[in-house]
């Protein structure tokens, strides 16, 4: 009885344990699987959503961007222009030109340095400039244009810094030998490569480019300025003649490349932005980086609208007290969502930058302008300076030009009546110091013109020759 007692106990469990899956079940397991599908289905949704609402915020800005008839994707800083009104077409060619040119022939005797010709340098300079003739002469073909596009976003390299070194050593060697009206003609092609920098720009890097070869030819022109003896009509002398001053005032008063060089300088950082965000994405070989290209997106919306609204400072006919000091602040305060969506290293604002290069260059074509306008009234009054600026409005200037740093957007400063008669603007500081030349605030100290309280311009020169003046520059 005891053994049959035990058969069927081990019968029973022998059956309970052929009643168990085998292999056993994990609930836990299929539980855990049901809520990671879920999971992955709302994080889909949630990704599908981020994504749509990414780009509804971008096609919101365009929307904006395109009603004022702005730029906002990269394409758009590259409008299509015919080759034959395309200013960029020539420039483009001389550049070309130029890097066939390993050497960069007229360079060494300037050591790829871009200041002053020094008289052991001026033998050879006439040679050197037969040599990049053909160049030369494609870039002030571009003055006829009045427009300019390049195809590709652009990312100026060397060749175009050279460029402006050598229209600048040109101009240096004619004044140097006593020809200023060659030497205003290839600083007013200077001129015109910067702005033709400036018309094709898609970024900050354009800019500066245009702005450096912009310094260096006001530098010259300054120089050149004090002393220009003008000619009635061409002789084929050494004056210039009042034609060739008229359009270089002309092209230095014709701000508008300048301006727009400048909001593209700060306005195309936001459309790099957008750029990046649409791409990096889909180029990148990486899972996350797809999953988060929404991310990228948002990122980019909120560069652009922090650079616009820096670019608006731009348009400012002057700058106020404040702005003097270059304090840009975004437009609005970010939401959780975009303080959140910042995977972009930088956040591409270079508005600072673009704005301490534009407005002192700004002053400086002014001054000089007007400096060149004076010259032109001396050579019609027997050698006698205006008694104010208002005397040569309208047959020398249009208008007197503003200081971009008067808080009460006042003129361009003239003292005719000193020792040695000045035109200056009041600078960074914003306050009259009288053409103050002294020590003052120094917020871009790379550049020392800008140390002085005032940027001060001398209107006349000491009655030496070029090359005695030269000499004296040597010595020193």
């Amino acid at each position: 009885m005891q053994g049959q007692t035990n058969n069927r106990a081990i019968s029973r469990e022998s059956s309970g344990r052929d009643e168990r899956p085998f292999p056993p079940r994990f609930w836990w397991l299929k539980r855990g699987a049901i809520g990671f599908g879920l999971l992955l289905v709302m994080l889909c949704v949630l990704r599908f959503w981020w994504g749509h609402e990414a780009q509804r915020r971008i096609e919101r800005l365009a929307s904006a961007a395109h009603a004022q008839d702005r730029p906002f994707y990269i394409q758009d800083f590259s409008p299509s222009i015919p080759d034959a009104e395309n200013a960029a077409v020539p420039i483009e060619a001389a550049i070309k030109l130029l890097s066939a040119d390993p050497e960069f022939a007229i360079l060494d005797i300037k050591n790829d340095s871009p200041g002053p010709l020094f008289r052991g340098e001026m033998p050879d300079m006439e040679a050197k400039i037969r040599q990049v003739r053909p160049e030369l002469n494609l870039v002030r073909s571009a003055r006829n244009r009045s427009r300019a596009a390049i195809a590709a976003p652009f990312f100026p390299d060397d060749s175009y810094q050279r460029m402006g070194e050598i229209l600048d050593a040109a101009g240096d060697y004619k004044h140097l030998i006593g020809d200023d009206a060659a030497a205003i003609e290839y600083l007013h092609d200077a001129i015109t490569l910067a702005d033709v920098l400036d018309q094709a720009s898609a970024s900050f890097a354009p800019h500066f480019v245009a702005n450096g070869i912009d310094v260096d030819a006001l530098d010259r022109l300054a120089k050149i300025g004090p002393s220009l003896s003008i000619s009635e009509r061409s002789d084929r002398g050494a004056r210039p003649t009042k034609a060739q001053v008229q359009s270089l005032i002309a092209a230095l008063l014709d701000e508008g490349a300048m301006r727009t060089g400048a909001e593209h300088g700060v306005e195309g950082d936001g459309a790099w932005a957008l750029y990046l965000g649409s791409t990096r994405g889909p180029l990148s070989n990486s899972i996350a980086t797809k999953v988060l290209d929404p991310m990228y997106k948002l990122d980019g919306a909120r560069v652009f609208a922090f650079e616009s609204a820096n670019a608006r400072s731009i348009d400012q006919p002057t700058l106020t007290a404040a702005s003097a000091k270059l304090k840009i602040r975004s437009a609005g305060k970010p939401s959780p969502l975009e303080t959140r969506a910042r995977p972009l290293e930088n956040d591409f604002d270079n508005s600072m930058s673009v704005l301490y290069d534009y407005f002192p260059c700004l002053a400086e074509r002014r001054i000089v302008a007007v400096m060149l306008a004076i010259r032109l009234y001396v050579a019609d009054h027997q050698g006698k300076l205006p008694s104010a600026l208002s005397g040569l409005v309208p047959g020398y200037l249009p208008s007197v030009p503003r200081d971009p740093f008067d808080p009460e957007n006042g003129p361009i400063r003239y003292l005719p009546n000193r020792d040695a008669p000045v035109l200056y603007s009041v600078g960074f500081n914003g306050k009259d110091d009288g053409a103050s030349q002294k020590d003052g605030p120094l917020p871009y100290p790379a550049d020392p013109r800008w140390h002085s309280k005032d940027l001060v311009y001398p209107v006349e020169a000491p009655r030496v020759s070029p090359a005695q003046d030269h000499q004296g520059d040597e010595e020193k």
